[in-house]
């Protein structure tokens, strides 16, 4: 794991040494330049697709809409790689926090599958889950065509990945570590949780659950922004700490009202693992959705450039980014290590 920030970067290490880390909190250097991404980043180099006349074309399969926080992120990060070794990306976005259920998240599918067999792309691209769901799993399984996931939450196995013609990374939270962090600022053990219902949202909680054994007293899942303030008040006084993981699916969602409730309502200490949350809670520990356009892109060559897919192995993000909110600290007269604060980001 490697903690990344505008200002310092960490050495790197595994993800289960970050809670030993944040008590160190070692001394940090600067930020690395572009990189591939994967089971040995420091090794890899950036493959060449090979020079022909004809035009070598990458299709994205975004789950999520266009709109979506992190995807200008990953989308640009993608692009810069791509396009400059002589590859043409187009995107198509299947809406996932938007359309919800099976019904229509199949008819999407059949449009992506429709743009596949017309435009012929040489590789896919398949970002987030609802894309391994409804798209590759039931059409796309062993067949000719390679295709490069990201962002499938926690574990390929819910798709039985890898297939001969899918490689891909693994998307991971660092949900105990930042639990860790807001309980020190917290007045009793009592931690709740608030999300949007989606597919992504679920998966993660089931996660949470099953795989790391953490039980969160209050769960709440929420589908419009009225739902979401009136539960994020009434959590105030429920819960002695609170995490809040994801606006997206959120209907009516809206950022300056958002900011406006939390910094007049909050009383307790809150945290979010996604870099786009950072406004909205005290503490963050995010991914670097950089990350994910850079490792999609640079095994997207390696595959272009002859690499069969099945020789590539799964494997899982590594990068962190610590985002510190300090309005809401001095709301909530919380006072942070000044070693935590040299390596951290800030939000306005």
């Amino acid at each position: 794991m490697r903690i990344t920030g505008l200002k310092h970067i960490a050495p790197a290490f595994p993800i289960f040494f970050l809670s030993a880390f944040l008590l160190s909190l070692s001394a940090c250097s600067d930020g690395p330049p572009e990189k591939v991404l994967s089971e040995k980043p420091s090794t890899q180099q950036k493959a060449a697709v090979p020079t022909t006349a004809k035009t070598t074309k990458v299709l994205y399969v975004d789950s999520y809409h266009a709109e979506y926080a992190p995807n200008p992120i990953m989308h640009r990060a993608a692009r810069k790689i791509l396009e400059p070794a002589g590859v043409t990306m187009r995107e198509i976005y299947m809406d996932a926090k938007r359309k919800k259920g099976d019904a229509l998240q199949q008819a999407e599918a059949l449009k992506v599958k429709d743009l596949i067999e017309t435009w012929q792309p040489d590789l896919v691209i398949a970002a987030d889950d609802a894309a391994s769901k409804y798209l590759v799993m039931p059409y796309y399984r062993d067949a000719a065509l390679p295709f490069v996931f990201m962002g499938v939450n926690w574990d390929a196995a819910h798709y039985e990945y890898p297939y001969s013609n899918v490689t891909g990374q693994v998307e991971v939270e660092l949900i105990r570590d930042l639990l860790n962090e807001i309980k020190k600022y917290a007045r009793g053990s009592r931690i709740g949780i608030l999300t949007g219902d989606t597919l992504t949202d679920r998966t993660a909680m089931e996660h949470y659950n099953e795989v790391m054994g953490i039980q969160f007293d209050e769960t709440w899942l929420v589908n419009t922004f009225d739902e979401w303030k009136e539960t994020y008040l009434v959590m105030q006084n429920e819960v002695d700490a609170l995490f809040v993981r994801n606006y997206s699916g959120i209907k009516d969602w809206d950022d300056e009202e958002a900011k406006r409730i939390i910094m007049n309502y909050t009383t307790i200490p809150t945290g979010a693992v996604t870099s786009h949350m950072a406004p909205f809670v005290l503490i963050n520990f995010a991914k670097d959705k950089r990350e994910f356009g850079e490792y999609a892109a640079h095994t997207a060559l390696k595959i272009l450039n002859g690499t069969s897919p099945a020789d590539i192995p799964l494997t899982s993000n590594q990068e962190a980014r610590i985002f510190l909110n300090m309005p809401l600290a001095n709301k909530l007269d919380i006072t942070f290590p000044i070693q935590l604060i040299n390596i951290a980001n800030f939000t306005e």
